[in-house]
């Protein structure tokens, strides 16, 4: 079983499932240890040890309008909430989950998909506490070294039963180990605890690629040397920041490569700056590249019909990579300055609500232009 991908072309999706399946432990790590490409991240998604502020439930108006907008998954255009509960029913066989109790809700919250995947997306740190996995048979989690015994030795958890993925990260290296022989077998050759650890790989894999989806907006990128004149004197900055001086970083790689105009010295030093610098922001926006994608491109269907993740955005705007990277995108970059704003200021219920409106309308507007839109709200 391999684990599911958004697919905006087929030899696209076979290349992110390869590489997922290959990095599994580096994939679903990502956010438990931290993000430490720049400054601006959290503590991490650890939870249990960790500190967390109290998250801030949803506004039901504000969740009914991310469940209505519009998102490309599969070749094809469907609403937000379409996607995210059929995520959920995947990992957790039911549409809803519970979270673990707080002051706020003794008995824990019933979240639905949209408000679910939004926790994900946003407060990877409480959602990697909620136990959204379902593991049919008990013998998987033994497998992976897990005990979930009390003093006398009892079992905690029943033979069906479901597990947060923080529970389950301390098998994920002895799960990677599993999963390979497993992989080679024919499905028809494969025991019950193999299909369930496969299955159990595939969940974690779709799962890890949400939760580090906004990981860019919790770092900041280091500029060194030449470059710090670029960007008014910083020296680190945040990925939107790049997308505004795509046109002067272009001018000065180019500059670098030009004879006479600098010294020998003075080119070293710049192509060192800019290397550094371009390593780094592929690396912030490097698990930016699975859904949700968001972003319509400018042209018409016929000509783009490719939506964009936020790596394919910086790919085409700062390194002119990708399909039609020559297109105005200039909206969209602001609308990943909303994006980024969502993600530092989840906490601010009252500022968030009015970035994510300007978010969810800018985006609207873009696939309403494309005739897309209805698309997803016929299913809503």
């Amino acid at each position: 079983m391999k684990p599911f991908t958004p697919r905006r072309t087929l030899s696209n999706a076979m290349r992110i499932a390869a590489l997922v399946l290959v990095t599994l432990p580096l994939a679903v790590t990502a956010r438990a240890q931290g993000d430490h490409t720049g400054h601006n991240h959290p503590t991490g998604a650890g939870g249990g040890a960790q500190t967390q502020h109290a998250k801030p439930s949803w506004d039901p108006e504000l969740i009914e309008s991310f469940e209505k907008l519009a998102v490309l998954e599969g070749g094809r255009v469907k609403p937000l909430y379409t996607q995210a509960i059929w995520l959920l029913r995947r990992l957790n066989g039911k549409a809803s989950v519970l979270t673990p109790p707080t002051d706020a809700h003794p008995d824990g919250e019933r979240l639905g998909p949209v408000a679910w995947y939004l926790d994900a997306l946003f407060f990877p740190e409480h959602a990697n506490d909620y136990e959204v996995f379902r593991i049919e048979d008990s013998n998987v989690v033994d497998a992976l070294g897990i005990s979930f015994r009390d003093d006398e030795g009892f079992r905690t958890k029943k033979r069906f039963d479901r597990y947060s993925f923080n529970q389950l990260q301390p098998g994920f290296d002895k799960l990677s180990q599993l999963v390979r022989p497993a992989r080679e077998k024919k499905k028809g050759r494969r025991s019950p605890l193999e299909v369930n650890l496969l299955a159990l790989y595939s969940g974690l894999n779709e799962y890890a690629n949400l939760i580090n989806h906004l990981n860019f907006t919790r770092v900041s990128i280091p500029v060194e040397g030449a470059l710090t004149e670029l960007f008014g004197g910083k020296t680190r900055v945040q990925v939107s920041d790049v997308l505004f001086k795509a046109k002067d970083l272009r001018e000065f790689s180019q500059a670098l490569e030009k004879p006479g105009g600098m010294t020998a010295q003075e080119q070293s030093a710049g192509r060192q700056a800019y290397d550094k610098f371009s390593k780094a922001l592929r690396q912030a926006i490097g698990r930016a590249d699975h859904y949700p994608v968001f972003f319509p491109p400018s042209l018409s269907q016929k000509d783009a019909p490719a939506w964009m993740t936020p790596q394919d955005l910086v790919l085409k705007i700062v390194f002119g990579q990708g399909d039609h990277p020559d297109q105005n995108l200039e909206t969209q970059a602001r609308l990943l300055v909303s994006l980024e704003s969502m993600a530092r200021e989840a906490h601010d219920p009252v500022s968030f609500r009015k970035d994510a409106a300007v978010f969810i309308q800018g985006l609207t507007n873009l696939a309403v232009r494309r005739g897309e839109a209805k698309m997803a709200s016929a299913e809503v």
